[in-house]
């Protein structure tokens, strides 16, 4: 049997989205920017209390919405727990000195291939 030459177009993506959860809101997803594909910045989200990207983008920056931790004395984060209120509880706690332990202060999401 000669081989097989490989598909030249990829499976068409399906026509309709998957049913939500009923328990969890649904958010709309980003919406895309007009022309080129540039930099966003992310926004805090209050339905589900973390930062959102909400434009599609060549990346998304979370920027200081992330900066500090839990409500420590010259550290205290923004929204904190910034942790997505539908999931599991993973809250920040108040021990070490921020800035000198471990914390998580800014998210950068980049897009491989546009």
């Amino acid at each position: 049997n000669p081989p097989t030459a490989p598909p030249t177009n990829p499976p068409a993506p399906p026509t309709t989205p998957p049913t939500p959860n009923p328990t969890v809101p649904v958010t709309p997803p980003p919406t895309p920017s007009s022309g080129d594909a540039v930099a966003q910045e992310a926004v805090y989200d209050t339905l589900y209390e973390v930062p959102r990207c909400a434009n599609v983008g060549s990346s998304c920056d979370s920027l200081a919405l992330l900066n500090g931790k839990g409500s420590m004395t010259n550290g205290q984060e923004l929204n904190a727990s910034n942790t997505n209120k539908f999931g599991q509880a993973c809250n920040d706690g108040n021990s070490g000195e921020y800035q000198n332990d471990e914390s998580i202060e800014q998210i950068t999401v980049t897009a491989g291939d546009l």
